[in-house]
């Protein structure tokens, strides 16, 4: 519709416009933000809604976390034609909606990793394993012909406890250790982290050793300048840590990370598990 339409219009199809245009714009905010095939959320919506739910985490004081899942030897589904495929990736996604609750999220990787899928958590003492278990038991309700494997999946679950990176991204001593850390400050950069990790042991309820959150400020650089040109983003990394739209996707991305980690080094171990880093280490 042209300028001098909009121009002629009463008040009345200026509103009706309006709200069509609306209706427009979130039906392509929809296309956007789902997969086609799952109706659930792309994964770049997924990280974004996923570091709403950290800066919720963090305001209300709760637990979040992120699951990532596999499903074990999709392959086979495939291999005459994608039919089958599809089907066990939609009754993938209905077993994670019915096991989730209405406030977590469920998202699907794309590309490469097609047969995986996301899962943000969040609650007071929630144990993301034991949610993301339920949904690896129900998976094995998925009909499928004879022939064909039972359909299991591998996941790898992380919350934010387990990310010393994360917690540098809580607060402003945070900003101020990595400030300092990148300026070559390191006695300065050791004094914040010391605060802040006081501030989380009694105030947040994460008891996470100094050490090992000084070593976390190289890691946390590294992965806030790869998200950075993953963004396109130039400039100064301190003034970005600042920026909640920033930091809490940050987040998000360094939390799924973590997930990933556990489900890569699991699933050579033992597929149809839930495996958390904790997990992993004590291999």
């Amino acid at each position: 519709m042209d300028s001098n339409s909009i121009e002629s219009m009463g008040k009345s199809e200026l509103r009706e416009y309006a709200r069509e245009l609306q209706e427009e714009i979130e039906r392509l905010q929809g296309e956007v933000s789902t997969d086609d095939l799952t109706g659930v959320l792309t994964r770049k919506y997924f990280i974004r809604e996923l570091g709403d739910l950290i800066y919720r985490s963090h305001r209300e004081d709760k637990m979040a976390s992120a699951g990532v899942i596999d499903i074990d030897y999709f392959k086979q589904y495939n291999r005459d034609g994608h039919e089958l495929g599809d089907r066990v990736l939609k009754g993938v996604a209905e077993a994670g909606r019915r096991v989730l609750r209405q406030y977590d999220l469920i998202g699907r990787y794309g590309g490469d990793k097609g047969d995986e899928f996301l899962a943000g958590i969040l609650g007071w003492e929630i144990n993301g394993k034991n949610i993301i278990d339920r949904w690896r038991r129900e998976v094995g309700t998925i009909e499928v012909p004879p022939g064909f494997t039972t359909v299991t999946i591998t996941g790898g679950v992380a919350d934010l406890n387990d990310s010393p990176e994360i917690q540098l991204l809580r607060g402003k001593r945070g900003t101020d250790a990595i400030m300092s850390y990148k300026e070559g400050e390191f006695d300065r950069a050791r004094e914040y982290v010391g605060v802040l990790a006081d501030w989380l042991k009694t105030d947040a309820k994460a008891d996470i050793d100094p050490i090992e959150l000084y070593g976390a400020l190289k890691r946390l650089d590294r992965s806030a300048r790869d998200f950075m040109e993953s963004m396109g983003a130039e400039g100064d990394l301190v003034t970005y840590l600042e920026d909640p739209d920033f930091r809490y996707p940050l987040a998000a991305t360094i939390l799924t990370n973590y997930a990933d980690r556990a489900l890569m080094a699991g699933k050579r171990k033992k597929k149809n598990r839930i495996w958390t880093p904790m997990d992993i280490s004590s291999l």
